[in-house]
């Protein structure tokens, strides 16, 4: 039997050995271990579904140096995720998994502010400078600026799915982004609850969202990347390229669990600023992501709900969700949408105008299913196809970054599926499939853009 002090000091031998080697390595060699430490934690979180089990791994997570009683110092290796302080503590994913899980799991709902129908707006208005102003509107709550993000069924979903059904996943989902254990890199708007309207015609159902506050004293305004293509010069690549990491790595961590968006595009990314000041290159690199679809977890069997969309909405849809009416939304679906945004911004213009250039007229409706083939294989503006284009501006790894979201399957490491049949490990969640989804997705689109310098 090994005595303690004898123990103690090989661990103590131990540690000045993994340390002496690690001085060997150089900046490269130790940002790729980092990396690699990132990806099979995040791998880890993904593959855990068990209450129980994520309760271990948020504490494992949360562990520093500081809170280990251990004798002989650290060594530096174990710290390697706390050196990343500008990332989303893993910890931090994982209790926020939790609190999905615990939620999905109840069968009474938690008592909370977010959970009931808010009645106290006040001032609704439409905001004239967003695409569609009768989905977005803002309000007071309480005194303080909010704003609506109203959606309305599809005809005859309003019929098949019950309002408890529907006012239960608002419920869940107003609940989770008004936690104050949201993680910081989500990037979510703080929710104060949902609200109803209905009329002779239909019902629509709301989020409402507190506005951050921007500058002390003074009211704050807000403006959706979409319309930014349009009265905004095209910034700086390293600005784009700010933008562009952060949705990715928002989206990312969305998906590691397993929670999906369901309405990603540009009109649903926002950027607040002062109502008396112009929107600053800083506000450009803090963008927010809004317009949760009535989201949902990915591995679940709720009741998929499906609100009406407009034209410019479906250009960001994956082709299976505008042809086949069964198909339920997956991960693929939001990295396709994630993929056209990465286009827009890499070219700093709408998705509209570059189909068009794509077309050589306006897209149509009838047309939607076919943007995925426009968009990978259609001349555009001089170039053979979007691809050059946007690896002229934006360089060649983020031009094949955006490539492998809008091409899917094995470009992101899955079989390619039939139609009609659920991509493997896309729609389904879980499983070996979706965590090579997010290997891939981490190594050739994350990591790849995130290394792009200017």
């Amino acid at each position: 039997m090994v005595k303690g002090d004898a123990f103690e000091g090989l661990i103590a031998r131990i540690v000045s050995l993994n340390d002496n080697m690690e001085g060997l390595l150089d900046r490269s060699a130790m940002s790729d271990l980092r990396s690699r430490q990132e990806k099979s934690n995040l791998l880890l979180l993904q593959l855990t579904q068990q209450v129980g089990d994520l309760t271990d791994l948020a504490k494992a997570l949360s562990l520093t140096p500081e809170k280990i009683d251990r004798g002989p110092s650290l060594s530096r290796t174990s710290t390697l995720m706390n050196d990343r302080a500008e990332h989303t503590s893993l910890a931090d994913l994982a209790v926020f998994k939790l609190h999905v899980l615990e939620l999905n799991a109840a069968s009474t709902k938690p008592a909370s502010a977010a959970a009931a129908m808010l009645k106290g707006l006040e001032h609704l208005h439409a905001d004239q400078g967003m695409e569609d102003p009768r989905h977005r509107v803002n309000g007071l709550v309480d005194g303080k600026q909010a704003w609506v993000e109203w959606r309305t069924l599809l005809e005859g979903d309003s019929a098949s799915v019950s309002s408890a059904v529907i006012e239960s996943r608002l419920s869940d989902l107003a609940t989770l982004l008004n936690n104050d254990d949201v993680p910081s890199t989500f990037r979510t708007p703080h929710c104060l609850g949902y609200c109803k309207e209905e009329d002779e015609e239909d019902t629509r159902y709301g989020l409402v969202y507190q506005f951050p506050s921007v500058h002390s004293g003074s009211a704050t305004d807000i403006a959706s990347l979409q319309r930014l293509f349009t009265e905004r010069r095209m910034p700086s690549l390293s600005i784009r390229l700010s933008i562009a990491t952060a949705l990715i790595e928002s989206l990312m961590y969305l998906h590691a669990v397993d929670w999906l968006h369901k309405g990603f595009n540009s009109n649903n990314i926002l950027f607040f600023h002062p109502k008396d000041k112009q929107l600053s290159n800083h506000s450009l690199e803090n963008p927010t992501i809004s317009g949760f679809d009535f989201a949902r977890p990915e591995d679940t069997d709720d009741t998929t709900v499906k609100s009406t969309s407009t034209l410019t909405d479906d250009l960001y849809r994956h082709p299976n969700l505008l042809t086949m009416s069964s198909s339920r939304s997956s991960k693929t679906h939001d990295i396709y949408s994630l993929g056209v945004v990465l286009i827009e911004i890499a070219l700093w213009a709408p998705i509209e105008k570059v189909l068009e250039q794509c077309f050589g007229k306006k897209v149509t409706r009838s047309k939607t299913p076919w943007i995925r083939e426009g968009l990978l294989t259609y001349p555009y503006n001089g170039f053979e196809n979007v691809t050059e284009a946007v690896a002229a501006l934006a360089g060649d790894s983020y031009a094949a970054a955006t490539r492998r979201c809008i091409e899917g399957g094995p470009a992101l490491g899955l079989d390619r599926p039939s139609r009609g049949v659920p991509e493997k490990g896309g729609a389904s969640g879980g499983g070996g499939g979706s965590g090579k989804l997010q290997e891939v997705f981490y190594e050739e689109v994350y990591r790849k853009i995130g290394a792009v310098e200017v």
